[in-house]
């Protein structure tokens, strides 16, 4: 494939032009794009998480370490109730194990609180509300299957 690639690029200089813009584009972007603390979506208008979200999406997504993520999201469970990016990552981790369950449970939690924040934020409500249906369909396809 990279072969086939690689003699297009020589037979069409513009390609390989372009294919290196891109790529260093890419790269560049991916050094100066950093997320905001306490946000880790977006870098100007940031809108704060709690500590231990941030840490446990910090533990899971740039670290890959699931179970420290998964000890942070215990905590943050408990402190920071109103925040539906706890529920949607502990559903998830809880597809991880198969938990059909309690992937449910933390799929509901996560549509309930992503709808009370609707009033405050719609954007980020609405987005969380779409995660939340989303878990709860994940749940459906893993316990019923695709087709009956």
């Amino acid at each position: 494939m990279l072969k086939t690639l690689f003699s297009w690029c020589k037979k069409f200089p513009v390609l390989k032009q372009i294919s290196v813009f891109s790529s260093a584009t890419l790269v560049s972007l991916n050094f100066w794009v950093t997320p905001a603390i306490g946000d880790p979506f977006r870098q100007k208008n940031s809108i704060e998480i709690g500590e231990k979200t941030e840490a446990a999406f910090q533990a899971m997504f740039a670290e890959g370490n699931y179970k420290q993520a998964r000890d942070y999201l215990k905590i943050a469970e408990s402190e920071e109730i109103g925040e539906p990016l706890v529920y949607a990552m502990i559903s998830s981790l809880h597809y991880l194990d198969e938990n059909w369950e309690s992937l449910k449970l933390y799929a509901e939690k996560t549509t309930e609180v992503a709808e009370n924040l609707i009033a405050i934020n719609p954007v980020r409500g609405n987005i969380y509300v779409a995660t939340g249906y989303f878990l709860e369909g994940a749940y459906i396809i893993s316990t019923e299957g695709t087709l009956k």
